[in-house]
């Protein structure tokens, strides 16, 4: 006999879309100052200081910001880790370690 598969979707409500506008996408990356944001899972900050050196060498970004989230990664960055940085970069990374 033919075997059930059954899916289950771990989600109370679907969102509604949003017409929320995007930030504006920088047209170069050269001059630009970047931040690395570390959500502190294994090897996310060995990863993210790669990207940082790549970012300077072959795009010639200017800066490199590196932020880290307190405590750990299960929940997202705060304002307060994020404010003293407001104005001062132009676009951020984040990347998962492991």
């Amino acid at each position: 006999m033919g075997e059930t598969l059954h899916v289950l979707e771990p989600v109370i409500t679907v969102p509604e879309p949003t017409d929320q506008q995007l930030a504006p996408r920088v047209s170069s990356l050269k001059g630009k100052t970047v931040l690395l944001l570390d959500n502190k899972k294994r090897n996310a900050f060995e990863l993210l200081a790669k990207v940082g050196t790549l970012l300077r060498s072959e795009y010639g970004i200017q800066d490199v910001i590196s932020v880290t989230k307190e405590p750990d990664y299960s929940r997202g960055a705060t304002l307060e880790e994020l404010a003293p940085n407001i104005g001062k970069v132009h676009l951020a990374v984040t990347a998962l370690g492991d």
